[in-house]
């Protein structure tokens, strides 16, 4: 913080609390609230969003990437084989396999 005024650092602080009413890790979002005077009484100007960055530097969320999607667990496909003197005695049963969808209750689907 060597080179700015206190003033300077008093209103980078706000320049950070609007960055967090915002919800914004960027610069981006507090700029155009500054630009379009979105926000009435507003004391912080582009200067202070500017000197906030240098100062602050940039949120770790925005330099790591703010949501990383975890990758999934492959599927493996697990073929059974079934044997010819079940699938001779059960030919008319349709067998329904589900995750929590259906029931199999007796050869017959409820």
């Amino acid at each position: 913080m060597e080179g700015f005024s206190a003033r300077e650092i008093q209103n980078t602080r706000a320049a950070r609390k609007l960055y967090n009413i915002a919800r914004t890790p960027s610069a981006r979002a507090p700029k155009y609230l500054i630009q379009s005077n979105t926000v009435k009484n507003n004391p912080v100007t582009l200067k202070n969003v500017k000197v906030a960055d240098e100062i602050f530097g940039l949120k770790p969320s925005v330099v790591k990437g703010r949501n990383k999607r975890k990758t999934p667990e492959r599927v493996v496909f697990d073929y059974l084989e079934i044997p010819n003197e079940i699938v001779a005695r059960n030919r008319r049963r349709i067998l329904f396999v589900g995750f929590g969808l259906s029931t199999l209750c007796g050869g017959m689907l409820v």
